[in-house]
C-alpha cells in the first residue's frame, strides 16, 4: 500500500514592501487557505476522512533558516469541519506571506496541542482509547515558498507505528467477546523533535491494552518505534484462559519501524492447546509474512503489572523474573562487593582495610540492615551517570538509602541480579 499523502494549497498576496516597491496588490494579506487531499490510502485510524474538529498546527519561517520560537508564525491552529478545507481556528491568527514576497518554509504536524515546550511535541501513547488523538504526523517538504507562488503541497507522513490483530476462534462459530489484549514492556512516551523531525529516547515504559472490537475480533494500537522488542509480549486473555507471544520469537520481524502497520492474523485456541498467528507487515510499508504456534501458559500468566515503576519489583519478585527487561526493582543499598562473588558482600560504605569501596557494583536487600551474602541482590553499575550518582566510593551518603533501578534481570555474580542499568530513582532516606 501506498503512503498517505495530504496536499495542502496556500494562497496570500502583498501590497507594498517595507523599501516602498509596488507589490501585486491582489495577493497580500490574505489568509492562508489550507486544503487537504487525501491520495491513495486511509490516513486516519477511525477512516479516511478528516473529521470535524480536526486540527493541525502550522509554522511559518524564513526559507532555509531553522526552526525557532521566534519563527514568523508559530504553532497556528488550522481547523476543518470534515471536508479537505481547513481555516484558522481564530480569524486573529491568520498566516499571510511576508509583504517583501521573500521564501518561506512551512512545517505542520497533527494532532494539535499547546503542550509544545521547546518546539517538542510530547508523544504519549499510553492511552489508546482515541487513537486519532495519538496518530502523530509531520510534515516539513513545503520550502522556498512565496506570495507570488503561494501554492504548496505539504505531504505528512506518520511518524509512529501502527499494530493491526486480526483475531479468530479455531472454531468460528466460539464467542471471543470480552477478549483483552495487551503489550507489555513497551515504550510509552517521548518527545518529537519539530525542529528536525527525530523522536527523543524513550521518556517512559509500561503495559499499552490494545483497543479491541465489542466481538473481540479485531483489535489495534498505536506504539513508538523501537530497534528491540526484547521483553516485549502480547498478552491474550479471555474466559480466565490465556496466550503470551514474545515477540522477539518472531522470525522475521525484528523492529517496529516508523510509518509502519504490522498486521498479525491470530488464531485462539478455545480448548487451550495452541495459539496460531500469522504475522505480516501490510501497510503503511509492505514486509514479511510470519505464521506462529504457541502452547499455552501452563499455571497462569506472569503479572506484568509488576516491575514498573509504580510497581516495582520486590527482591524476591526479580529473582524469579530472570530474563525480564527494563524493569524496576526495589530494595535498600547495603554495601557492595570486593570481587566478582556474592560471597564477597561487604555491608558497609567504607570497604574492608586496605580496600575501597566499589565503584562498579552494589548490593541492595529488603532489609535496610541485612548483612547476610545470600539475602543481597547485585546491582552492576557498568558505566556513565547511573555508576556516578550509585556507587557507594564516590557517594558514601547512599548507603542505607531506599531505591527503585530499571534495567534488565539477568546473570551476574554467578547469580541473578540487576544489569545494563537505565535510570534510578531515590524513595527516601532511613
Amino acid at each position: 500500500m501506498k503512503s498517505k499523502k495530504l496536499f495542502f494549497l496556500f494562497t496570500c498576496g502583498i501590497l507594498l514592501s517595507c523599501e516602498g516597491n509596488t507589490l501585486d496588490t491582489a495577493a497580500v494579506s490574505q489568509a492562508v487557505q489550507v486544503n487537504a487531499v487525501r491520495e491513495g490510502n486511509q490516513i486516519r485510524v477511525t477512516n479516511g476522512m478528516w473529521d470535524a474538529g480536526d486540527a493541525i498546527g502550522l509554522y511559518m519561517k524564513r526559507s532555509g533558516e531553522s526552526l525557532s520560537e521566534n519563527t514568523l508564525a508559530q504553532n497556528i491552529k488550522y481547523v476543518t469541519s470534515g471536508s479537505a478545507n481547513f481555516s484558522p481556528g481564530n480569524d486573529n491568527e491568520k498566516i499571510t506571506f511576508p509583504f517583501n514576497a521573500s521564501n518561506v518554509d512551512f512545517i505542520g504536524y497533527y494532532p494539535f496541542t499547546t503542550e509544545i515546550t521547546g518546539l517538542n511535541y510530547p508523544i504519549d501513547v499510553s492511552d489508546q482509547s482515541d487513537q486519532s488523538a495519538i496518530n502523530f504526523l509531520y510534515s516539513n517538504n513545503a520550502t522556498g515558498l512565496n506570495a507570488k507562488s503561494p501554492y504548496a503541497n505539504m505531504m505528512f507522513t506518520h511518524q509512529l507505528t501502527k499494530i493491526v490483530l486480526n483475531i479468530r476462534p479455531e472454531n468460528n462459530s466460539n464467542d471471543l467477546s470480552g477478549l483483552t489484549i495487551k503489550l507489555t514492556n513497551t515504550e510509552t512516551n517521548a518527545l518529537f523533535s519539530l525542529r528536525d523531525g527525530t523522536l527523543s529516547s524513550p521518556t517512559d515504559h509500561g503495559i499499552i491494552s490494545f483497543r479491541v472490537a465489542d466481538n473481540g475480533r479485531f483489535a489495534e494500537a498505536i506504539v513508538l518505534p523501537t530497534t528491540n522488542l526484547s521483553g516485549k509480549h502480547l498478552v491474550f486473555e479471555i474466559g480466565g484462559a490465556g496466550y503470551l507471544f514474545p515477540l522477539n520469537s518472531s522470525l522475521n520481524i525484528s523492529s517496529f519501524d516508523k510509518s509502519t502497520r504490522y498486521t498479525f492474523n491470530v488464531t485462539l485456541n478455545p480448548h487451550g492447546t495452541s495459539l496460531i498467528a500469522e504475522g505480516s507487515i501490510t501497510d503503511w510499508i509492505d514486509g514479511p509474512e510470519e505464521d506462529i504456534t504457541l502452547n499455552p501458559e501452563e499455571g497462569g500468566l506472569p503479572d506484568f503489572t509488576k516491575g514498573t515503576k509504580e510497581n516495582p519489583f520486590t527482591i524476591d519478585e526479580a529473582r524469579v523474573n530472570q530474563g525480564r527487561t527494563n524493569v524496576w526493582v526495589e530494595g535498600y543499598i547495603v554495601g557492595f562487593y570486593t570481587t566478582s562473588a556474592r560471597s564477597s558482600f561487604v555491608n558497609n560504605f567504607i570497604g574492608n582495610e586496605g580496600t575501597d569501596a566499589s565503584q562498579s557494583n552494589l548490593a541492595l536487600a529488603f532489609d535496610v540492615n541485612e548483612s547476610v551474602a545470600n539475602n543481597t541482590f547485585p546491582i552492576m553499575l557498568g558505566t556513565g551517570t547511573v555508576r556516578n550518582r550509585l556507587n557507594l566510593r564516590a557517594n558514601p551518603d547512599n548507603f542505607k538509602k531506599k531505591v527503585i533501578i530499571r534495567g534488565n534481570i539477568g546473570t551476574y555474580m554467578n547469580t541473578i541480579g540487576l544489569r545494563d542499568l537505565i535510570d534510578f530513582e531515590f524513595m527516601d532516606t532511613p
